[in-house]
C-alpha cells in the first residue's frame, strides 16, 4: 500500500473493522480479528497559519485588486472556517445579528457561527471593507484553483514560507487549529465546522498537542535561564541535604 495515503488507510482499515464487528453481531463470524489491532489516527494533511503570519497578511498593502480580495477573502476564511464552497454561496441573508447560519454544501450539516465573537470580531471587520455586502467580496472571485495561485503570490509578498502547500481550504484548519489552542472545547469547534464526527475535528487537536508541546519546552528553557545563579546552588543544595 506504498502509493496510499495514510488517512485513506486509515478509513478504509476502520470500515473494515466495522463491517468485521457487524459480522460478529450477526452471528457470521465467531470473533473479529481486529479486536486486538489498535489502527491508527488520521493525521492532518494540511498545516494552519500562526497569529503572527495572519497578522502580516492583514498588514499587507502592496496588492493589486483582485490580490486584495483573495487575501480578505481567505482572512474571512480564517476567522470563520467556511469552506471554499460554503463562503463562495454565503448570501446576505445568511448573515444577521452577529451570526452565520448555512447549511454545509459538502455535508448538508446546518452549523451557526458567532463571527462577531470570534477572533475580536476580525471578520466582521473584513465583511465592512465591502459595505456589509458578502456578494461584493465573493461574487467576484474566479476558480478555486486561481484563488490558489494567487494565494501563493500573496504569501511570496508578506514573506511568509511555511513548510506545506498553502491553499484556500488552510484557511479552515487555521480556524480549527488556532481556536483549539485557546482551549474552545473541541466539540463546539465541530458544531462550527460542520463535522459529522469529532474524530474528524480531532485531528486538529493532535496538531495542537505538538505545538503545545514545543511551546512547553522552549518556556522551561527561557525559565531555567532566567533564574539566577545562586537561586540555582540553592536548589542543588537542597537537593544534597
Amino acid at each position: 500500500d506504498c502509493g496510499v495515503q495514510h488517512n485513506t488507510r486509515v478509513g478504509r482499515l476502520r470500515l473494515l473493522r466495522a463491517v468485521l464487528n457487524e459480522a460478529v453481531k450477526r452471528d457470521m463470524i465467531a470473533k473479529n480479528p481486529f479486536d486486538r489491532y489498535r489502527v491508527e489516527g488520521m493525521t492532518s494533511r494540511h498545516g494552519f497559519l500562526g497569529d503572527g503570519d495572519i497578522a502580516k497578511l492583514e498588514r499587507l498593502t502592496e496588492l493589486t485588486g483582485m490580490e486584495e480580495m483573495v487575501r480578505d477573502a481567505f482572512l474571512f476564511c480564517c476567522f470563520t472556517g467556511l469552506r471554499w464552497s460554503d463562503f463562495k454561496a454565503l448570501q446576505p441573508e445568511n448573515i444577521k445579528n452577529g451570526w452565520i447560519r448555512i447549511v454545509m454544501q459538502k455535508t448538508n450539516q446546518p452549523v451557526a457561527i458567532p463571527y462577531t465573537k470570534l477572533f475580536e470580531g476580525r471578520a466582521e471587520l473584513m465583511l465592512k471593507r465591502y459595505d456589509g455586502d458578502m456578494r461584493r467580496m465573493n461574487s467576484r472571485l474566479p476558480t478555486n484553483s486561481q484563488v490558489n495561485s494567487t494565494l501563493r503570490d500573496i504569501l511570496r509578498k508578506a514573506c511568509i514560507n511555511v513548510g506545506f502547500r498553502v491553499t484556500f481550504h488552510t484557511s479552515r484548519h487555521t480556524f480549527a487549529s488556532l481556536l483549539l489552542e485557546e482551549g474552545i472545547p473541541v466539540t463546539t469547534v465541530q458544531r462550527m465546522l460542520g463535522h459529522t464526527k469529532v474524530q474528524t475535528t480531532q485531528i486538529y487537536a493532535e496538531v495542537t498537542e505538538r505545538t503545545i508541546e514545543k511551546d512547553v519546552r522552549r518556556l522551561s528553557k527561557s525559565h531555567s535561564q532566567r533564574v539566577p545563579p545562586n537561586r540555582k546552588r540553592a536548589s542543588i543544595m537542597k537537593n544534597n541535604v
